[in-house]
């Protein structure tokens, strides 16, 4: 016999901790407890021990984690901006190289100079974080309105003087990093050096072109956003791919019934059989049914045991439905029959199983014809202490993925709500007709009004709870492919800047080359060189780091690798691609120079 409250284990307790109590010296005493409650009573099954976890994270859930992943990469593309603004001024060195050389001879001391280009920074970085945090506000509004109601505390999200000030320091700093190399590098030119080189930029090779190094750092990170975004999106077309067991174009209409119209289970059968029936009056209605749990909703699982066999801890989702419960959701019985009728109060007790359960507790034998029982869901059948009943399955059913597409099918077990008259107080009337779910709504609430009007209905569809279900990873990963296209489009400016400012210094070297004979072919070559070796390094140093820092998604990726090699190929595919494009122009504008033209501008 079993103690049946003990065995209703899925029970949450909030408390506050004593000061100066540490979690984990909470949590083992009441895991003590816990193991002396299961000594006591073996039966039970009280053998979960007892966790602590803060409220704050119960709350927050998963999307803690998405928010790191999101605030680190907003800091990778932060660093490419700031890169991309050191580049562009080492390479345009030689325009304020003359400039500083003469401030120098004229007395200027060196931390003069660095001051002044470090103002200048941090005014480019002050008019960039104001321009932020208007777009910041405008996103923000597109964001909450789009996907608020799956991002946790939502409601709490504003822009307050704390986030002007995170701008404001970020700004400052963004503009220190940008400013502080050429700063350092441009105090150091005197007029000797300027008047004996020339201020030249080289071109002949990606380690002496200014601004290389910096320009193949933006490539590593903008590969390391790519690859990220490209293992996302992969995995978020294979969770789309999978097959959720039901139809998803289902209305869904909640209710409770309360009061002491409804105090008897006869009474409240007789309202869901009335609701059901003008819900089957509505012209293009093909099935509809009622479930005390829906899927993609709230479920329960419960403790079970099988007839004949020994399972310990064997449970399965308990789920009181009707008779056209299966044939709302395009749910396919594989053995045996569905519910019907006459499977009501005082018949023999019955359920049917879905595949995955058939496989697990009666693997290579046919289970319909079989017995078991729901103990911690169906409790004691004849009062305080006594054995939940017996049900013999009838028929199994396919899977279904209950808690989404990112999940894997669960034992599951269902039960007819007429026999189960106590569970009908809360339930979730499902509808299936012709067209979409969501046109179906108005006619829905008017014909539920016309049963009671005192019942309040919510009225949805299962394609919106799998949205749902699917928000937060489809709001990381647009966010992600946004960043990594501003990355991509960053690395592309930075390249072509930097070759650009390296052909319009070389201008005389270039022409030289072409009077003295050198094909423009050659000519191209010598650009696309100095271009292609900078990509050859932020390439390499981009993949190694991709391959190291990309296994952080691997609880986010679902049937994908974190080593995929397409979704690798495809982000290393596609910066290769643009970065090529970005050094066409500068070395296409080296093709058409003209060697008497560029002689008498020298």
């Amino acid at each position: 016999e079993v103690a049946g409250p003990r065995i209703n284990v899925n029970w949450t307790m909030i408390g506050r901790l004593a000061p100066g109590i540490a979690p984990e010296q909470a949590a083992t005493e009441l895991s003590t407890i816990a193991r002396g409650a299961q000594a006591e009573d073996p039966e039970a099954l009280y053998d979960f021990g007892a966790g602590i976890q803060p409220l704050a994270d119960a709350l927050v859930g998963d999307a803690a984690g998405y928010l790191r992943l999101l605030m680190a990469v907003v800091l990778c593309v932060l660093l490419i901006v700031c890169a991309n603004v050191a580049a562009s001024s080492l390479a345009r060195a030689s325009v304020r190289a003359r400039e500083m050389a003469v401030r120098a001879s004229l007395g200027a001391a060196r931390a003069r100079l660095v001051q002044q280009m470090l103002i200048e920074h941090l005014s480019l970085g002050l008019a960039g974080g104001a321009v932020g945090v208007f777009v910041a506000w405008a996103a923000l509004r597109v964001i909450l309105s789009r996907w608020g109601e799956q991002i946790p505390r939502s409601a709490e999200v504003v822009m307050d003087i704390r986030v002007l000030v995170f701008v404001l320091a970020t700004s400052l700093i963004a503009g220190l990093l940008a400013g502080v190399l050429p700063a350092v590098r441009l105090s150091r030119i005197s007029l000797r050096e300027m008047t004996s080189s020339g201020s030249r930029t080289s071109v002949r090779g990606g380690r002496n072109l200014a601004g290389a190094s910096l320009v193949s750092f933006e490539i590593a990170v903008a590969l390391l956003l790519l690859a990220g975004a490209a293992l996302l999106i992969r995995s978020f077309q294979s969770v789309i791919g999978r097959d959720i067991g039901f139809d998803t174009n289902v209305a869904t209409v909640e209710g409770a019934l309360s009061g002491e119209r409804y105090a008897e289970g006869a009474a409240r059968v007789a309202y869901w059989d009335q609701l059901l029936g003008e819900y089957r009056s509505i012209p293009g209605v093909q099935a509809a049914a009622v479930t005390q749990w829906v899927p993609l909703g709230l479920t329960g699982t419960g403790f079970i045991d099988i007839e004949g066999g020994d399972v310990p801890g064997a449970g399965a989702v308990y789920r009181v439905v009707s008779e056209d419960f299966f044939r709302a959701l395009a749910m396919p019985v594989l053995a045996g029959r569905s519910f019907s009728p006459a499977d009501a109060m005082g018949a023999e007790r019955v359920a049917v199983i879905n595949r995955t359960m058939a496989g697990r507790f009666w693997a290579g034998e046919n289970p319909v014809g079989r017995r078991v029982r729901a103990r911690s869901m169906e409790g004691g059948g004849g009062g305080e202490g006594t054995p939940a009943p017996w049900l013999t399955v009838i028929g199994i059913v396919g899977d279904v993925r209950t808690f989404g597409l990112e999940t894997d099918a669960r034992p599951e077990m269902y039960v007819h709500f007429r026999q189960r008259p106590q569970w009908t107080t809360s339930m979730t009337a499902i509808v299936r007709g012709d067209l979409p779910a969501a046109q179906l709504s108005g006619e829905l609430r008017r014909r539920g009004a016309t049963v009671d009007p005192q019942i309040a209905l919510d009225i949805g569809t299962l394609d919106e709870r799998l949205s749902d279900t699917l928000a937060t990873r489809v709001l990381t990963m647009s966010l992600l492919a946004s960043f990594a296209a501003i990355a991509l489009l960053l690395a592309a400016m930075g390249i072509y800047g930097v070759l650009s400012y390296a052909v319009a210094q070389r201008t005389r070297e270039l022409a030289l080359r072409s009077a003295l004979g050198a094909t423009r072919a050659r000519l191209v070559q010598l650009v696309l060189g100095a271009g292609l070796r900078v990509i050859a390094v932020g390439l390499m140093t981009g993949s190694a780091a991709a391959i190291a820092l990309t296994r952080m998604l691997e609880s986010m990726l679902v049937d994908i690798e974190p080593l995929d090699p397409w979704s690798y190929g495809a982000a290393i595919a596609v910066l290769l691609g643009v970065s090529l494009a970005a050094i066409l122009v500068p070395a296409r504008r080296a093709t058409r120079l003209d060697p008497m033209i560029a002689l008498q501008g020298e």
